[in-house]
C-alpha cells in the first residue's frame, strides 16, 4: 500500500512538471505598437509594425500580425521581413506571409524577394522549409548568383540553402 502511494505521489509529481513545462514555452516574443489579445488569450493581432521573435533567432518584422496560440500561426502583413539572425544572414522580403511554427514553415505572397551574401532570389511566391533549409520560388522567379556573375530566370525553381544549389 505504501509504495502504491508513492508510486502515485511520483507520477502526479512528473506530470505537473510536465505541464508547466508545455505552458512555460512561448512561441513568440512580440514587440508591437499596438497589440489587442482576444478569443481568451488564443488571439493576439498586432498593428502599426513591430517584430516577432523566435527562440531559434528569427525575427518577423511586419505592419500586421495575427497570431493564433491555438493553430500555432502566424500571418502578417505590410513590408513583411524575416530575418535568420543567427545562421548565414539569410532574409526573406514579402508583401504577406504566414508561418507555420509546428512545421517551421514560412509561405510568402507577394514580391518576394530572398537575400544572403551571395545570392538574390526574387519571385512572386515563396515556400521556405526552415527545417530542410530549402527555398521554393513560384512565379516569374529571378536568381542571381553574385559570386558566379550567373542570372537564372524561370516559373518555378527550387534552391537548397545547404548545398548553394538552384533547381528550375
Amino acid at each position: 500500500m505504501k509504495n502504491n502511494i508513492l508510486k502515485f505521489l511520483f507520477l502526479v509529481i512528473i506530470g505537473i512538471l510536465f505541464l508547466n513545462l508545455s505552458y512555460a514555452e512561448e512561441q513568440f516574443k512580440f514587440n508591437i505598437t499596438e497589440i489587442e489579445i482576444v478569443d481568451n488569450g488564443n488571439l493576439i493581432i498586432g498593428s502599426k509594425n513591430g517584430k516577432a521573435e523566435t527562440d531559434d533567432g528569427y525575427e518577423i518584422i511586419a505592419e500586421n500580425f495575427v497570431f493564433n496560440k491555438l493553430t500555432n500561426i502566424l500571418n502578417v502583413s505590410g513590408n513583411v521581413k524575416l530575418i535568420d539572425t543567427k545562421k548565414d544572414n539569410f532574409t526573406i522580403f514579402a508583401d504577406k506571409a504566414t508561418y507555420l511554427k509546428n512545421d517551421e514553415i514560412v509561405f510568402t505572397e507577394g514580391n518576394s524577394k530572398a537575400i544572403n551574401e551571395n545570392n538574390t532570389i526574387t519571385a512572386s511566391n515563396f515556400k521556405f522549409d526552415k527545417i530542410k533549409n530549402i527555398l521554393n520560388a513560384d512565379k516569374e522567379v529571378k536568381f542571381i548568383d553574385k559570386e558566379k556573375d550567373t542570372i537564372i530566370t524561370s516559373d518555378q525553381a527550387t534552391y537548397l540553402k545547404n548545398d548553394e544549389i538552384v533547381f528550375t
